[in-house]
């Protein structure tokens, strides 16, 4: 009987929760188990960083084949896990992230699996309301993005005259989906699964430059030669004046006055 109950929570989905107890919104924790009971999921829940969890996951895969081996002499076999994410291209720090990429060399060896990389935050809507999933009900609260109590709260574009607020899905600038999440510095252009602690490491301070771009004859020196002065003008014909303006770059046009009395 064991070894039956073995075999079907192995044929269950798996899913890994990194669980901040301090941090976590009681909403999500309630929305995870809400649905690990309706799915019949086999959660793996760590308490600590995506580093010491992940590293964590991919040992107890591995002594589960060196303990599946026929004899201690045979070739062992290393594990090759993949795990499937949420990662979103205008995510912070994505970069050039692809549908299958290999995890970072500061991380444990695993495939990261993006299935919805170039989904943008309509089409993420648009998906859960005509599939009918659920999601956790802060969404329909002003929330758009949701990380911990200590860094996410209602997104300010959603707010109503009366201090309520719309849905997420009513957010009408997807740009502004992080509207409600403090801005993390960093410095990485590689999209990584971070550790807890990675915010000391990336927290350096941004630096920013500017540029400014200037027409071609002061960079140059020379200035554009005027145009050749008007014809004059035909017998018969009101006669206009005309003045000598200077633009930005030191050349001359003409401009012609109302006609003269």
């Amino acid at each position: 009987e064991e070894e039956e109950e073995e075999e079907e929570e192995d044929e269950r989905l798996r899913v890994i929760y990194f669980l901040s107890e301090k941090n976590e919104f009681p909403e999500v924790r309630n929305f995870v188990q809400e649905q690990v009971d309706r799915y019949s999921l086999n959660i793996q829940t760590h308490c600590t960083d995506f580093v010491s969890g992940l590293t964590s996951c991919i040992d107890e895969e591995q002594k589960k084949i060196d303990a599946s081996a026929s004899s201690p002499s045979a070739n062992k076999k290393t594990v090759h896990l993949g795990f499937v994410l949420g990662t979103r291209k205008g995510d912070p720090n994505c970069g050039d992230q692809r549908y299958f990429e290999p995890s970072s060399t500061w991380l444990p060896p695993f495939m990261r699996i993006n299935p919805i990389l170039d989904w943008d935050y309509g089409q993420i809507w648009r998906f859960l309301l005509w599939s009918g999933l659920e999601y956790p009900s802060l969404y329909d609260n002003g929330y758009t993005s949701l990380g911990g109590m200590h860094d996410s709260w209602r997104n300010p574009h959603l707010k109503k005259p009366d201090d309520s607020y719309f849905p997420a899905h009513m957010l009408s600038d997807w740009s502004l989906e992080r509207a409600g999440r403090s801005k993390r510095q960093r410095s990485s252009v590689d999209c990584e699964l971070e550790a807890g602690a990675d915010d000391q490491r990336l927290g350096s301070e941004i630096k920013t430059a500017g540029l400014i771009v200037v027409g071609n004859e002061i960079l140059k020196g020379a200035l554009t030669p005027p145009p050749p002065p008007p014809p004059p003008p035909p017998q018969g014909l009101c006669l206009c004046e005309y003045k000598m303006k200077r633009d930005l770059g030191g050349s001359r046009y003409h401009s012609p006055s109302p006609p003269l009395a």
